[in-house]
């Protein structure tokens, strides 16, 4: 869970003395913002559906599935932060209430944007101060540890649509199977009806020639 001292963590090493002394209150609009942001992290993001083909320029589809089916990982590879993050959208987020009403579909617009975004060159609107270092590579972190959530889902999915196209080609093959397997029952079937009936013409042949062998004798 985050917790208040996380809270304090951040306006302290964004922008140290910009809140009151003793209360809870962070006078900087930024630090409400980034604390959010983390938050968006924090509170189940690795549960969202993300989107697929968006992991590096070099990864596609074709290569990632070729690199499942040949038993080895696919190439991955960071990608580079280019996104401009929109503070304002950020800031109208109401964490709390996304995390409470479980509402993927805001995390799911906006978690490119935060993964790809890059905070170099951002500074406090009201200060003009930068984001402390620490914090910043606490936010590359985090960014990289989704992007890898995001490797790694293609990976699986990739995996998946190949087993399900296994069972697929599979099922075709039992279907085939069964066809074949009936055909044979109704061969074998006709062959023991043509068996029987050519036994029961030798039977009969036989009787015939006992028959006419009796018969020769008593004349």
């Amino acid at each position: 869970a985050v917790t208040k001292s996380f809270k304090w963590f951040v306006a302290d090493s964004v922008l140290p003395g910009y809140y009151d002394d003793g209360t809870d209150n962070l006078k900087c609009a930024i630090n409400h913002i980034a604390y959010d942001i983390f938050r968006m992290w924090l509170t189940g993001i690795s549960a969202v559906p993300l989107p697929l083909n968006s992991l590096s320029d070099t990864t596609s589809p074709s290569s990632l599935t070729a690199g499942v089916r040949g038993g080895q990982l696919p190439l991955f590879k960071f990608k580079k932060r280019h996104e401009t993050i929109n503070w304002r959208r950020i800031g109208a987020i109401d964490v709390d209430r996304v995390a409470n009403e479980l509402d993927f579909a805001t995390l799911q617009e906006n978690i490119m944007s935060i993964t790809f975004c890059n905070l170099d060159p951002e500074k406090c609107p009201y200060c003009q101060n930068p984001l402390d270092p620490t914090l910043l590579k606490f936010f590359k972190l985090a960014q990289l540890t989704i992007e890898y959530l995001l490797h790694s889902q293609e990976y699986l999915t990739s995996n998946l649509q190949m087993y399900e196209e296994k069972l697929q080609t599979s099922e075709f093959g039992n279907e085939e199977l069964k066809k074949e397997l009936s055909q044979l029952a109704d061969v074998m079937k006709s062959q023991k009806e043509e068996c029987k009936r050519r036994k029961q013409i030798i039977s009969t042949q036989q009787l015939m020639i006992q028959s006419g062998t009796n018969n020769y004798h008593k004349v």
